[in-house]
């Protein structure tokens, strides 16, 4: 660790508060990605967290305006951030200084200092009818795999169906769904709702799992690409599924990484980092892999 870099102090704290009230393992990792922007920031003007002032919060929404701000992975920001995605980032900032103020931690600003910036109003543009027809069966008339068709074109329908979030979707277990296509689900800071499917929606879900399982899909696969959760692992240990494993950094004792570093032990799977994770990386990984495939099958 770089002992000159400035960093945030009580950060580790702000991420176990998340945790213990109950936040999902994507909000934690979003909150820390976030914070990383702005200390990125700070270390790049040379000013501690607490020397900091109003006028270096105006400065950080123009670091974020700019497309020379640097990301938590050190590449520079490509385009120009949207006034939605600057306001999450200052919100994150917001509730940061104001769990610092509850456990009475000294702060340089207070956490009304931290503005929101004004957000464009977008017209929403809807497809015709038949244009949204034709993606969703765009499945079945491109994807030569007929299990990923059928899979494929349940998510579609199923998205389209409900108005889910993809996180909510990718959630949903089979005992969600009762017999008249109604889910229960557990959305966005854990609220609760029911979403109900159309006929049509139905008839493909049912098609899809009467059709090929989950295990017949992973068993077209000759190697998975994942993150590393416990439920996951133990399906894929049982398929002896090859796997190239990218733990999701910054939980609670960092279990994803123990978890994919068990895995690696027994000889079917590859652990990549998120801080290594770059196209040529993965790709690279991906490609050794594959060309030493029968050492990983051996060892399933």
């Amino acid at each position: 660790m770089d002992t000159n870099k400035i960093q945030l102090p009580h950060l580790d704290d702000f991420l176990l508060d998340l945790q213990t009230n109950n936040r999902s393992e994507e909000t934690i990792y979003n909150y820390e990605r976030d914070l990383k922007v702005f200390e990125n920031f700070l270390n790049e003007i040379n000013v501690n967290f607490d020397k900091i002032n109003k006028k270096t919060i105006l400065n950080y929404k123009a670091y974020l305006v700019s497309r020379d701000r640097k990301t938590p992975i050190k590449n520079s920001g490509n385009k120009k951030l949207a006034s939605v995605s600057m306001n999450r980032m200052l919100s994150v900032l917001r509730s940061y200084l104001k769990f610092l103020t509850k456990l009475d931690y000294p702060l340089p600003v207070p956490p009304n200092a931290i503005e929101l910036v004004k957000t464009e109003k977008r017209l929403i543009k809807v497809g015709e009818f038949e244009e949204i027809k034709k993606l969703i069966e765009a499945p079945e008339q491109l994807e030569k795999n007929k299990v990923i068709a059928l899979r494929n074109r349940a998510i579609l329908e199923t998205l389209f169906s409900t108005g889910l979030r993809i996180s909510e979707l990718t959630n949903i277990k089979i005992s969600d769904i009762d017999k008249n296509g109604r889910i229960f689900v557990k959305g966005k800071g854990k609220k609760e709702r029911f979403v109900y499917l159309t006929p049509r929606a139905q008839k493909q879900i049912k098609k899809y799992l009467e059709g090929e399982e989950m295990g017949a899909v992973l068993k077209e696969a000759d190697l998975v690409i994942s993150r590393a959760g416990a439920n996951t692992l133990t399906e894929l240990a049982v398929l002896g599924k090859p796997c190239l494993l990218i733990p999701l950094p910054g939980l609670y004792q960092d279990e994803q990484t123990k978890n994919a570093e068990m895995l690696k032990a027994t000889g079917i799977a590859e652990v990549l980092p998120q801080n290594k994770l770059t196209p040529n990386n993965l790709l690279d990984l991906i490609k050794k892999m594959l060309k030493n495939i029968s050492f990983y099958q051996k060892n399933a």
